[in-house]
């Protein structure tokens, strides 16, 4: 176990981490008018912050991504309230609710230990999510590291996610380790809005959480595999759902 301290800074990278995604899919939902509820709105902010670094590669472009959020999330919490969309949270709950919750706890799990999950380069994302958080854009280079080695303009949708968490106060190693849940999760959350078109709610979100259970069980065994793969294959699902 890790000390308390540790616990602690490990928790506000997760609060962090899912705090700026579920911030993006809830400003532009009302917008997108997308059938997907409120189990699709942080696969909604993911794929945001993804495309923000490619629309505002700039120095200083993270800022102005969040900036444009903020706005809108102010525009989507006055056109909720004009329709009277509000409603208490728990009138929302049921027994698929509660599935997807239960399985994503395990994946919090790594915040206890401090470890970094098989197939995972720590190293190298945490590296890149800190040098966009440091350049609020698409940096040119991985200086100061190794100036000669050009910044990759590939696989960053996690680097992304991870630096605008860094950015506004985030540890960076806690911030990694953060998007082990958020990307698991996401891939359940996917899979269930996939599946819900064919089958019920409870039977979607049960075989939702069994099917990531495997998967993840499988790429421990393997070894391969890692947070940005499993953040693709979200994507991969939730556009084919939108589809």
């Amino acid at each position: 176990m890790v000390a308390w301290a540790i616990l602690w800074e490990h928790g506000l990278a997760l609060v962090l981490v899912w705090a700026w995604v579920a911030l993006a899919g809830f400003a532009l939902l009302p917008f997108l008018r997308l059938r997907i509820g409120l189990v699709g709105v942080p696969l909604l902010g993911v794929v945001y912050w993804a495309v923000a670094l490619y629309v505002f590669p700039f120095a200083g472009g993270l800022d102005i991504a969040a900036a444009a959020i903020g706005v809108l999330a102010v525009f989507a919490c006055a056109r909720i309230g004009r329709s009277g969309a509000w409603m208490p949270i728990w009138n929302r709950w049921s027994w698929a609710t509660a599935i997807l919750i239960l399985g994503s706890l395990p994946y919090s799990t790594t915040l206890l230990y401090h470890y970094v999950p098989f197939g995972m380069d720590g190293s190298m994302h945490t590296t890149a999510a800190v040098l966009i958080a440091r350049t609020g854009g698409l940096p040119a280079s991985y200086a100061p590291f190794a100036a000669d080695v050009p910044f990759p303009p590939m696989n960053l949708g996690l680097s992304m996610i991870a630096a605008v968490a860094i950015r506004w106060g985030g540890e960076p190693a806690a911030v990694l380790l953060a998007c082990h849940h958020l990307t698991f999760t996401l891939l359940i959350l996917a899979t269930y809005l996939l599946l819900r078109s064919w089958t019920g709610r409870t039977s979607a979100a049960l075989f939702a959480v069994v099917t990531v259970w495997t998967a993840r069980a499988t790429q421990a065994s393997l070894q391969w595999g890692g947070f940005p793969t499993v953040l693709s294959v979200a994507v991969g699902i939730f556009a084919a759902r939108l589809i």
